[in-house]
């Protein structure tokens, strides 16, 4: 095998063993779809700032129609609120509900936890370097798919 064929089995591995073949749950087990458990923990993390659906598709790297239809389901479970905005009939800022705060709380917990579990037996050097190449390698992954 040469680099790139290792480098794909690996990576296709990683991705598997992360959904588990599952795209209604986390990886850590929380039965939620992970763009929607993205979002609640976008919104949590940047309150107080208001964001539009605009915003999380740039902070998230995700087209707009992927957003509007994860936010619409959010929206439906109770999780988000869609407030229209003062200045813009058109557009909408998001922000928690109650129950979707307590989840994005629950979701960033788990998610933290997991992370830590998954470099557990990484040295502080190791994971530098880890997330160093996963930055470079979805950075030039963005800018092949807008090339």
């Amino acid at each position: 095998m040469n680099d790139t064929s290792d480098f794909q089995f690996v990576f296709q591995y990683f991705v598997r063993s992360l959904n588990k073949g599952e795209n209604t749950t986390t990886p850590c087990g929380i039965d939620i779809p992970a763009t929607q458990a993205h979002i609640l923990m976008t919104i949590l993390n940047n309150m107080p700032l208001e964001l539009s659906p605009a915003d999380l598709a740039k902070k998230l790297n995700l087209n707009k129609s992927n957003i509007s239809r994860a936010c619409d389901s959010l929206s439906t479970k109770g999780l988000l609120n869609k407030i229209k905005s003062s200045t813009d009939k058109r557009a909408y800022i998001l922000n928690l509900s109650t129950k979707g705060s307590k989840l994005a709380k629950k979701l960033s917990h788990s998610s933290k936890k997991y992370m830590e579990s998954v470099l557990s037996d990484f040295s502080k050097n190791e994971r530098k370097i880890i997330i160093k190449a996963v930055e470079k390698m979805a950075t030039l992954s963005n800018q092949q798919n807008k090339g």
